[in-house]
């Protein structure tokens, strides 16, 4: 009762001190105070603000930048991140569409990725996607001895442990928090909270578009053309969306949890993946009878020196996490030795949920820059792991 009646005192206290709000400041007074800071890095103290040079202004990379504007730079410009380049291809369409007034008038815009290479940036935001030119502008940032922060799940997965060797080597930081499960932060989890366990399997609803699109077929028993086109609209799916739909998204991300919890380096190409194309509405009929419902499910188990692996639709019980999971969320669940079954849940497919990951390896990064921490803590496993598929769920 006591420290029920201490914390009643320190909200009555609380609620009794004067509300203080910061004043609000006109785009062109922040943008003229971020500007003052230009020779802060050059300066001494904890002050200096880090240099972040953005690579990609579509969907993401725009919200990116609205974010590092309006938030992390700091209401009135003290910020201790400053956004010096914004580099895509047509950038003076890109700039007249965004608005000049919208970002600080420092801010160089530029169409090369080789200016922001050369520049003093220290920070390198990579979201144009895809492995060219991506791979080289990262490799060319780390090189240079930037580091890096990217969502781009198909260049980790496939180059990731060279790409952190040689961030190791140049005494830089490479952050992906954001390649997989959107806004869960299972990838930092898994490096620094579940570092001391030894985990044996991961599994997890992966991909955002595939669980809305099962959703509906599971709630509203419409036809899949349909949920896809429901999807699109409310921006979940891509134009194309093949890649979501046949498994290349998640079996990359699944690739990316194998090396980050699993110690295990494995292709995504390795991993077996079924389309969820062939599920229909009439099959929730039937899965229902059991007890289930249908799930797009990506599974490693680590078994002495074998992994198995795989993603495609499942049969899940209702009562399961899998089976809770709805629209486009996201979970993953890890089983380890010391500290049995954990679970991540948040959303997954959509533009807004990025920003808070992204967000989260520009703190850490620009962090560690701060402190001239050199390294990465997160060294690969040296011996090679055989890796056998097997069909864990029938057709």
């Amino acid at each position: 009762m006591r420290k029920y009646y201490e914390q009643e005192s320190c909200i009555a206290r609380e609620q009794t001190l004067p509300k203080q709000k910061s004043p609000k400041r006109p785009a062109k007074a922040v943008a003229a105070a971020h500007g003052e800071r230009a020779g802060a890095r050059s300066g001494d103290g904890p002050k200096a603000a880090c240099r972040v040079a953005l690579i990609g202004f579509g969907t993401v990379g725009r919200a990116v930048t609205r974010i590092l504007c309006e938030t992390v730079l700091g209401e009135n410009g003290d910020g201790w991140l400053r956004l010096t380049h914004i580099c895509n291809r047509n950038v003076e369409r890109k700039k007249q569409a965004w608005g000049p007034n919208n970002v600080p008038s420092d801010v160089i815009w530029t169409s090369d990725f080789h200016a922001v290479l050369e520049s003093d940036a220290d920070i390198v935001i990579e979201l144009i996607g895809g492995l060219s030119p991506a791979g080289e502008i990262v490799r060319g940032a780390l090189e240079a001895g930037k580091s890096v922060i990217t969502a781009n799940k198909q260049l980790i997965a496939r180059h990731g442990p060279e790409l952190l060797q040689l961030a190791g080597t140049k005494g830089v930081r490479l952050e992906f928090g954001a390649s997989v499960a959107g806004g869960v932060p299972v990838l930092p989890a898994l490096r620094t909270g579940l570092c001391g366990d030894r985990l044996h399997g991961i599994a997890g609803i992966l991909n955002g578009t595939c669980n809305y699109i099962l959703s509906r077929l599971e709630s509203a028993r419409i036809p899949f053309s349909e949920a896809l086109e429901e999807a699109q609209a409310r921006g979940f799916a891509e134009a194309d969306a093949s890649e979501d739909l046949d498994g290349g998204d998640a079996r990359a991300k699944l690739a990316i949890l194998a090396l980050a919890g699993l110690q295990c380096h494995v292709a995504p190409e390795s991993i077996r993946a079924r389309s969820i194309r062939t599920v229909e509405a009439v099959d929730f009929d039937y899965a229902s009878e059991l007890g289930c419902t249908i799930r797009q499910i990506s599974r490693a188990d680590l078994k002495q020196d074998t992994l198995f692996a795989e993603v495609g639709p499942s049969l899940v019980t209702v009562s399961s996490p899998f089976g809770r999971v709805q629209s486009n969320q996201n979970l993953v669940l890890t089983s380890g030795k010391y500290g049995g079954d954990m679970a991540f849940l948040g959303a997954g497919a959509g533009v807004v949920v990025l920003i808070g990951e992204d967000g989260y390896g520009g703190g850490r990064v620009s962090d560690k820059t701060r402190q001239k921490c050199r390294g990465e803590e997160w060294k690969v496993s040296s011996f090679h792991k055989k890796v056998l598929w097997m069909n864990r769920h029938p057709h």
